[in-house]
């Protein structure tokens, strides 16, 4: 007998207050799951069930906009949980005069 292999779905959260539309992430993305919008000027996931979860966008956006994780109970369940994990893993960059 053959098992059917699930593909392994995939979330990407983009946290628009930090996104400067560099297009960084656009230009890495190997199957082009993320597009940048208009008039919003961020990036958004538009294709999520091509993601593969390389993490390509989350390593090399310059602002740590971007989280990509697998797709889950927590994440499924509600914004206001995974808000509070973005906020956590995301560091706060101060300006002058710390």
């Amino acid at each position: 007998m053959t098992e059917k292999k699930t593909k392994k779905e995939f979330k990407i959260v983009v946290d628009t207050k930090r996104c400067k539309s560099c297009g960084i992430c656009v230009a890495l993305c190997p199957k082009q799951v993320l597009e940048l919008t208009y008039p919003e000027f961020h990036c958004e996931p538009v294709r999520m069930k091509d993601c593969i979860g390389c993490l390509m966008c989350e390593q090399h956006c310059p602002d740590f906009a971007i989280l990509c994780h697998p797709k889950g109970p927590a994440v499924e369940k509600g914004n206001q949980e995974e808000g509070r994990k973005v906020e956590e893993k995301v560091p706060v960059r101060k300006g002058k005069g710390r």
